[in-house]
């Protein structure tokens, strides 16, 4: 047995095997027993602190305002302690809130909950129903909440109260979700048992900005309520790499990676390359990292900010490698191109390096090469969760196919200030035209079935336009060069890029049938149906204008832009 001490500063201590007593002290600490395996025994201090189990641990939060995981096999025991305590227990765990306001979740069930002294809300179901019940041993009707969020419990009636002897059973869609011992049915009413989004008249609610979480296996947690949306705020910070990469994120319901797909069929890793398509068909693009910027550009300025952001929901981030999302999922490029950050448990290479930074922060560094260096510098980039709202225009970017400019949601006119930066030989030309879905369709004309050229005529017709000048708005600057420029455009609707190849607008209007090669973000479109755009960041695009993909360095044209209400 190993005793291993913090101090009274932010410490980060982990074990790796069993029997081990880590000690925060004082400071605000994470203490990590997911990496071992089992039997540790972890005391936070003082101090607002992080704790992990794994199995058969025992996790103690002593004094502040604590928050516990239970990742691994279950069978684990918390004690909060002194403060307003937030508890994710798993299976067959034992949760002692102890003195405080504490939120205790339901997990996959089969555990006993003591709230303890102060007002104790019980989640009973967070999203999706427990395996078994939960057993509430010392609920008080009086101050006490117990909480469902389940898709169609949406009102009291909705649930099931059967009396059992002493003790009450709670059940909704045909399963038992708790047991309250020594409760009479009767005291449970639609002021102490709330569905859905029901508010809680508590200082303790769940808080507007949940915490995220670093849990094992780089599987990153978000405490807080479904109801309790907050945004992902990333921030790219260097990028040193042969490839343009690209990153993102999608939601998985436990340590394990299970998605649902569209199907609603349960998947894990375990299921290969059907796991990772369906993944990514649910995932969100934070941006790509260039690494040969044209003059002027600066790859450290990209950020992205992703808004609804469930409280309770894990998220794994994921590394495309010379290449898309968008192309991985239209069979361009194979699996191996597609790097997790998580390796679910498995004591395969990871190949993402996760720094704390504290306070909620933290850095992610990516090896994009199986066989590589190992430096960890490929791309990093920084994430935390924020109020600060996403950027005008951003809000359907990220999403399958979603390089667009989303003006749906504003209202009145709309400015757009740009900077175009190149480094090519052609002299492209990129224009933005108006789609009726994130899907591209044009009226009924689909990218990915229409004829190309009446698609491309479709796309000419529908080309933005300036208010003000009525003139199309070009976006093209010389090799090297910078162009800045402003347009005053109409809300409304949702604008897709299209890059003219080493020709002019006009040319596609002409009667000259040679006309240039157009690419858009619609690969079916596409007369190589490659990926020739992709989102740099929030309203930021980088083009790749030869065919078949050329080179790959999306920096012949980069349009960043900053859209504002007039």
């Amino acid at each position: 047995m190993a005793i291993i001490n913090g101090t009274p500063a932010n410490d980060e201590l982990r074990t790796l095997g069993s029997n081990d007593e880590l000690i925060g002290l004082g400071g605000n600490d994470i203490l990590d027993a997911a990496t071992g395996t089992g039997k540790n025994i972890l005391r936070g201090g003082e101090g607002n602190d992080e704790l992990f189990a794994y199995t058969q641990d025992e996790l103690y939060g002593d004094k502040g305002d604590d928050v516990f995981n239970s990742d691994g096999k279950g069978n684990n025991k918390f004690y909060g302690g002194e403060g307003n305590d937030i508890i994710f227990p798993d299976i067959n765990d034992q949760v002692f809130g102890d003195d405080g306001d504490d939120i205790i979740y339901a997990g996959r069930g089969g555990s006993t909950f003591s709230g303890g002294t102060g007002l104790d809300i019980f989640w009973i179901a967070n999203v999706e129903a427990p395996e078994n019940p939960n057993i509430i041993t010392d609920y008080d009707p009086i101050q006490d909440y117990i909480r469902v969020d389940l898709e169609k419990i949406s009102k009291f009636s909705d649930l099931t109260l059967l009396q059992e002897g002493t003790d009450t059973v709670i059940s909704a869609i045909g399963k038992k979700l708790a047991i309250v011992k020594n409760t009479q049915a009767t005291s449970l009413n639609l002021g102490n048992v709330l569905t859905g989004t029901g508010k809680i008249p508590s200082k303790i609610d769940t808080p507007d900005v949940p915490s995220i979480a670093d849990t094992k296996d780089n599987i990153f947690s978000i405490a807080g309520s479904p109801s309790a949306k907050t945004n992902l705020k990333s921030k790219l910070i260097s990028v040193d790499a042969s490839f343009v990469n690209e990153v993102g994120f999608f939601v998985v319901k436990d340590s394990k990676g299970t998605i649902v797909d569209s199907d609603g069929k349960s998947l894990t890793a375990a299921n290969g390359d059907t796991y990772l398509k369906a993944a990514l068909q649910q995932s969100q693009v934070l941006f790509s990292g260039i690494s040969n910027p044209p003059n002027g550009f600066k790859s450290n300025d990209i950020s992205r900010i992703v808004e609804g952001i469930k409280g309770g929901n894990r998220i794994v981030f994921y590394m495309v490698q010379n290449g898309t999302s968008d192309s991985f999922i239209g069979n361009q490029i194979p699996s191996s191109q597609v790097i997790l950050g998580s390796n679910f448990g498995s004591n395969s290479f990871q190949q993402l390096k996760v720094d704390n930074l504290g306070n909620g922060k933290f850095n992610l560094a990516w090896e994009d090469q199986i066989a590589g260096d190992k430096d960890f510098n490929d791309m990093v980039f920084s994430v935390e969760l924020s109020n600060e709202p996403a950027a005008l225009g951003s809000g359907l970017q990220g999403k399958n196919f979603g390089e667009v400019l989303d003006l749906t949601k504003a209202s009145g006119k709309v400015k757009a200030d740009f900077s175009v930066y190149r480094e090519a030989g052609f002299n492209n030309e990129v224009y933005f035209y108006k789609v009726d879905t994130v899907d591209g369709l044009i009226g009924t004309l689909n990218p990915n079935s229409a004829t190309k050229g009446d698609y491309l005529q479709a796309a000419v017709n529908n080309v933005l336009k300036d208010t003000i000048t009525e003139q199309a708005v070009k976006f093209a600057a010389n090799n090297q060069g910078i162009q800045t420029g402003s347009a005053t455009i109409n809300s409304g609707s949702i604008w897709a890029p299209m890059i003219i190849v080493n020709g002019t607008l006009s040319e596609l209007t002409d009667a000259n049938p040679n006309n240039p090669t157009v690419y858009f973000p619609f690969l079916g479109s596409n007369s190589d149906g490659v990926d020739h755009i992709r989102l740099l960041g929030n309203n930021t695009w980088g083009f790749e204008d030869l065919a078949g993909g050329g080179d790959a360095d999306f920096n012949d044209v980069i349009i960043k832009m900053n859209l504002s209400n007039v």
